[in-house]
């Protein structure tokens, strides 16, 4: 079961969170979204799809390092979207300044992809 929950800073409106925490309770990963991310242009600019693909790497990233690696096999279980529509995701998500992406090798047969969230 994931969750997304609002968190606030002393002295701040009610209503209004300054991150939302995105926790994966199977596995007790969680990543941090600001607020001030979601703040922007470029966030605004995003189709539904590429938000959802946004927040589910949130899911995947460790607390510290703003890394994760999933499959896009997991991504499209947990979207429910398309392979190609992921890919498109990807890339818009990338070209906005948003994510990075990489290879990451495991052995001279394995690479991942390794997606650093800015």
């Amino acid at each position: 079961m994931s969750t997304i929950t609002a968190a606030t800073k002393p002295g701040s409106t009610v209503g209004q969170a300054d991150e939302f925490e995105v926790s994966d309770r199977r596995k007790n990963r969680y990543g941090v979204i600001q607020m001030t991310d979601w703040d922007t242009d470029e966030f605004r600019s995003l189709t539904p799809a590429h938000r959802c693909v946004y927040v589910t790497l949130c899911m995947y990233v460790g607390r510290y390092t703003q890394q994760c690696y999933p499959k896009i096999a997991s991504i499209m279980q947990v979207t429910g979207i398309s392979r190609a529509t992921v890919f498109r995701a990807l890339s818009e998500l990338e070209r906005v300044g948003l994510v990075e992406r990489s290879k990451r090798f495991i052995n001279p047969a394995r690479k991942v992809n390794l997606y650093i969230l800015k």
